[in-house]
């Protein structure tokens, strides 16, 4: 399916849809049953950097939206959430092509990476960002910050991990470093080597980093 006039930055399922980010900071939606474009949603300034499929929970909205979207066939009642180089985290009604909530999250630097958390509390909307930043945003009450994290590196962060409640950051020094989210403060830093940690992901008993050095490590929780 071509639709796309800028290279694709990153995409994400959600109820039978796709959205697709591309470098001018265009979002598209597309029907895979169908194979055809849904919507082209607009709003970000600079190339998507981020996306997530939000789950049942996230769909507070509030805060101004300001993007605007191309009606098309149906698609599923689904939420996503794109951050972009202009540091603005947005919420999609993907179903009404709306832009639901639009924040400054991260002033002058892109948001790396975004998470969500799973656990038995209402669900948060983490980020990450080139400002050294790690927000945790509350959809209940229109993704008002619940708290944030200043200076979380004195590099830069590359990755992010949402586990239940925790998140984990890896930067460009190979220091992963975990957060309680509900709590809003540090738990513990993990020397992960001496190049960036690019790539998190957990089983359910280990913590896997790998990164610039071109090795994976394993740390037991």
């Amino acid at each position: 399916m071509g639709g796309h006039e800028a290279p694709v930055m990153d995409f994400v399922w959600a109820n039978g849809v796709v959205a697709s980010g591309d470098r001018s900071g265009i979002v598209r939606l597309w029907d895979t049953a169908r194979a055809e474009p849904l919507a082209t949603l607009r709003g970000h300034k600079g190339h998507i950097t981020a996306m997530l499929a939000l789950p049942d929970g996230c769909a507070g909205g509030g805060g101004g939206g300001g993007g605007d979207g191309s009606s098309g066939g149906e698609a599923g009642d689904a939420v996503i959430a794109t951050g972009a180089q202009d540091g603005h985290i947005r919420i999609w009604d993907v179903r009404q092509r709306l832009n639901t909530f639009n924040n400054m999250a991260h002033p002058g630097g892109a948001v790396n990476e975004l998470g969500v958390t799973l656990g038995v509390e209402p669900p948060l909307l983490v980020s990450v960002g080139a400002d050294g930043r790690v927000l945790a945003l509350e959809p209940r009450k229109g993704y008002a910050p619940l708290f944030e994290l200043k200076q979380v590196t004195a590099d830069f962060v590359y990755s992010l991990l949402v586990l239940d409640d925790l998140a984990f950051t890896g930067d460009g020094r190979g220091r992963v470093t975990c957060f309680d989210l509900r709590a809003g403060r540090q738990r513990y830093v993990l020397d992960a080597g001496e190049n960036a940690v690019r790539c998190l992901g957990a089983t359910a008993s280990s913590l896997v980093c790998a990164g610039d050095d071109g090795n994976a490590l394993i740390f037991d929780f």
